[in-house]
């Protein structure tokens, strides 16, 4: 529910157009370096637990005395988690604001991270992997529809995009500092997946005076007050050798909306559709990524690479996320967001076509650094995507369902690549991954265009 207004319809209406004005025609984005190191964290951590547990499968089977079929449990568990919380945490987001949200998921994060460094058997390892997994639910989803609401408008995908290429150089140095840690004993793992608790740290940069409250949302529920002094603070920073721009029309705003929930938002023309769009790509594309990069070196070495090869051809792979994001950088704000998104996923299925039809060390590297380069160039451009077609009074929760249900294709991935891998080998589970992305290719092609376009103008067609 929407605070009541303490001044005419249409000065308020003036004032949230003016709120939106400038944050959408900055010349930059007026975020401190402090709070870019905060969401840098975010992100960093987020994608640390992804990356380190997929090394540390192999020594965490070992240590737990589980079969590869066993896998699939943590793994769907943390899954399932993911959506749950993805949803939990996007609905907190729009009816307590963005930093509730991320208070929420960098919580659950950080705590479960040190949990999951204790299992000691199956089932424990399991469900500390669900609690991960609701923490990281709606950490990308909401830190991105973040960053677009903070971001001038055509600087949504680059601010984004150099978030993750400082959290991708980040994470290749963590990749290779990994691999030492896991060949100190059997408490390596541990120690490797307790280091994701450092999260905690974001906790005390949450508040308006580092990471600030977004005045979009506190606009769009009616807290105009401190919207404005946090859109001061900001065009400060980003206006500092440049003019205010003088005052748009009223309709660069959107209407404060009595919404009881943020869903019902969703279940509207033409929300619904996007909401089918977006779910659509996350889960086929995660079906496919997680069939992939959650058991890459299984793969790998059913593909021919030797075991200690096929961990440092997945660590290797880091290092063509750093190009992809350089050349993201040039790009994304010249491209619109949807072709650049078809264009990676094509990249995605070529890998797998080299590595299904190619054989050798040779292959192996190229098809692998391809692949990390294309979901790369995917990344950035389709979480920043699936946050600016929405609505601010649903964006977290339509951000979040997205990403968070469609998690359940990662949460269905196990129990379709590891049976294929399990009795036809390798090569059949490429294929069937293959299949998967097609479709993720396809329907995403389906949403409207968001280049240099505000976000209020994108909410309503």
């Amino acid at each position: 529910m929407s605070t009541v207004p303490t001044h005419a319809p249409d000065a308020d209406s003036r004032r949230r157009a003016r709120i939106n004005q400038l944050l959408d025609d900055a010349p930059r984005v007026g975020q401190s370096a402090l709070a870019t190191f905060g969401l840098l964290l975010t992100y960093l951590f987020a994608n640390y637990d992804i990356s380190v547990v997929t090394i540390t499968f192999p020594s965490i089977s070992k240590a737990l005395g589980l079969a590869v079929t066993d896998l699939s449990w943590p793994v769907t568990a943390n899954l399932v988690g993911y959506a749950i919380g993805a949803y939990a945490l996007g609905h907190l987001a729009d009816r307590r604001g963005r930093l509730a949200g991320l208070r929420g998921t960098v919580v659950m994060l950080g705590l479960s991270g040190f949990l999951t460094a204790l299992s000691w058997d199956l089932w424990s390892f399991t469900v500390f992997r669900f609690l991960c997994g609701c923490g990281m639910g709606a950490v990308l989803a909401l830190a991105s529809a973040y960053v677009g609401e903070l971001a001038p408008k055509n600087r949504r995908g680059r601010y984004l995009t150099t978030i993750y290429l400082m959290q991708a150089v980040l994470l290749t140095l963590i990749g290779f500092g990994s691999l030492p840690v896991l060949d100190l004993g059997p408490g390596g793992w541990r120690i490797l997946i307790a280091f994701g608790g450092v999260v905690l740290v974001v906790l005390f940069l949450l508040n308006d005076r580092v990471i600030p409250e977004s005045p979009r949302w506190l606009a769009a529920r009616g807290h105009l007050d401190r919207a404005e002094r946090i859109t001061e603070r900001l065009a400060a920073r980003s206006y500092r050798h440049a003019q205010l721009p003088p005052e748009g029309p009223i309709t660069a705003a959107e209407p404060v909306q009595d919404v009881r929930t943020p869903l019902a938002e969703l279940l509207r023309r033409p929300m619904l559709g996007r909401v089918a769009l977006i779910t659509g790509f996350w889960f086929f594309f995660y079906v496919g990524f997680y069939g992939f990069s959650a058991y890459q070196p299984l793969l790998l070495e059913g593909l021919g690479a030797q075991p200690t090869q096929a961990l440092w051809l997945t660590v290797i792979g880091r290092i063509s996320g750093i190009l992809s994001c350089l050349l993201l950088f040039g790009a994304i704000e010249r491209v619109e967001r949807r072709t650049i998104i078809v264009l990676s996923a094509g990249m995605t299925l070529a890998s797998y076509l080299l590595l299904v039809a190619g054989s050798g060390a040779a292959v192996l590297v190229v098809a692998n650094l391809l692949f990390t380069f294309a979901i790369g160039i995917m990344v950035p451009p389709a979480f920043t995507y699936t946050a600016e077609i929405f609505p601010t009074q649903a964006r977290g929760t339509a951000a979040a369902i997205g990403d968070g249900v469609g998690h359940l294709g990662g949460a269905v991935a196990p129990f379709v690549v590891l049976p294929v891998l399990s009795a036809a080998g390798a090569h059949w589970a490429m294929w069937t991954i293959i299949a998967t992305m097609v479709v993720a290719t396809v329907s995403v092609a389906l949403g409207p265009r968001t280049k240099d376009r505000s976000l209020a103008e994108i909410s309503v067609g």
